[in-house]
């Protein structure tokens, strides 16, 4: 009776160890898995913050307008300008819960930065984008756009295109 006790406890110890294996195995699938979901996301909505500007080419200009903006670009530059923040808020809550890696967090906190250090944007960071995201997400854009200067990312980019590339 006693060997078929020690059979039946050795059985079921590898049994339990198999199991274990077989879990490790399926959460490591899982979170690789995960981390291709959050990667996938990320890049459509970059994709769709992109695809804005280019069938809007006057939304990413109204950044550099130095002018007062007139009331419909006031709206479609606030509506585009908190679908950026959104995307960016899903993508800091990611990487806060382990899903988005540290790398592609980074790329998202140079975004930002490109971004929110313009005087157009940054002012509607202060106005209105503080006032619709997580306190923590507002602590931690202010963080990565303190004592930044301002960019000139938009100047360059008409500079850019309007080069004269014939000489």
């Amino acid at each position: 009776m006693t060997d078929v006790a020690t059979w039946s406890q050795l059985l079921s110890s590898i049994a339990v160890i198999g199991t274990l294996i077989y879990l490790v195995v399926e959460i490591r699938q899982n979170t690789a898995a995960e981390h291709a979901a959050t990667r996938l996301a990320m890049q459509r909505e970059s994709r769709d913050d992109f695809q804005t500007l280019i069938d809007h080419p006057d939304v990413g200009l109204c950044v550099a307008k130095a002018e007062p903006l007139l009331p419909d670009e006031t709206v479609r530059l606030n509506a585009f300008l908190r679908s950026f923040a959104f995307h960016m808020e899903y993508v800091w809550r990611q990487h806060k819960a382990g899903a988005a890696e540290q790398g592609a967090w980074q790329s998202q906190v140079r975004a930002i930065r490109a971004a929110f250090t313009n005087k157009r944007s940054q002012r509607w960071w202060q106005m209105l984008g503080r006032q619709m995201a997580e306190p923590s997400f507002v602590e931690v854009v202010d963080a990565i756009i303190k004592d930044q200067p301002y960019t000139t990312y938009f100047e360059q980019l008409q500079a850019w295109g309007s080069e004269d590339l014939r000489g």
